[in-house]
């Protein structure tokens, strides 16, 4: 039940993110600001564009990321010794080796999106640099590490911890994004529906490769 449940919100969450790029690339295509080109469902952002910039939002988003981009230095050194040690590596335990898989992916997402097939612009020029801000890096990388983080921790108290821990972190990141001025409120739905989509993806490669070492065991 499970497995299908996460099955599930796989295809809606892909579905999602997709149905949201392609309007944002056909309906409602405005110029909001006079450093960047014309914005997707333009209204709708305009509507929850913030009018004052507060930079600290900026430094707290970037430290959740640094603790993010942590835990998977911290999970990658992890592997490496159960690689080394078991000398093989389909013998790394299956949550490391999906973490492996889902951080590549986010990597093949950001490549695409950021430096490929841009659909939008920051609201606002980086150091004089007009920059693609679809879908929100820090808002998709969180939401992916800290849904994860808390089914690697294996005592049930420190999970709770580590559960509230992460919904602090992505709803931080998630606020702090639109309050930088440095996203449109798109960029952000778009980084939390394939942080989700990432999610799904986590889990059922987890079932799938610990079905494969019970096969294997029998």
């Amino acid at each position: 039940m499970k497995q299908r449940n996460f099955f599930y919100g796989l295809i809606i969450f892909g579905l999602s993110f997709l149905i949201l790029t392609i309007l944002l690339f056909t309906v409602d295509r405005q110029t909001l600001t006079l450093d960047t080109p014309s914005v997707g469902l333009a209204t709708m952002n305009q509507f929850f564009f913030p009018n004052n910039h507060f930079p600290v939002w900026d430094t707290l988003t970037d430290i959740i990321m640094i603790f993010a981009l942590f835990i998977i230095l911290i999970a990658a050194f992890i592997g490496f010794i159960q690689l080394v040690t078991r000398k093989h590596l389909v013998k790394v335990h299956p949550t490391i080796l999906s973490l492996g898989i889902i951080v590549i992916t986010m990597m093949i997402i950001w490549v695409v999106f950021d430096k490929g097939w841009v659909v939008n612009y920051r609201p606002i020029l980086v150091e004089g640099t007009i920059e693609s801000s679809y879908p929100s890096t820090h808002v998709m990388m969180a939401t992916t590490i800290f849904l994860i983080f808390p089914t690697m921790v294996s005592q049930k108290r420190l999970r709770k911890l580590a559960s509230l821990l992460s919904i602090g972190c992505i709803t931080i990141t998630i606020l702090g994004r639109l309050l930088t001025k440095l996203h449109w409120f798109t960029d952000v739905i778009g980084g939390l529906i394939i942080g989700c989509f990432l999610f799904c993806l986590y889990v059922l490669l987890v079932d799938i490769l610990k079905a494969r070492i019970t096969k294997k065991v029998i």
